[in-house]
């Protein structure tokens, strides 16, 4: 089974859809925790 990309600008066929929004969420929420870690990260250097 080939990996499929979504690309947002893409006409998205039916099925993939439905699945958007929630994986688009996950990302998100990836994405949040990741950049806040990262801004921890950053402000624990800058205290030093």
């Amino acid at each position: 089974m080939k990996p499929t990309f979504i690309l947002i600008d893409d006409p998205v066929p039916e099925p993939e859809r439905t699945a958007a929004p929630e994986a688009r969420e996950r990302m998100t929420t990836w994405w949040s925790e990741v950049g806040s870690e990262l801004v921890q990260d950053v402000n624990r250097r800058n205290l030093r």
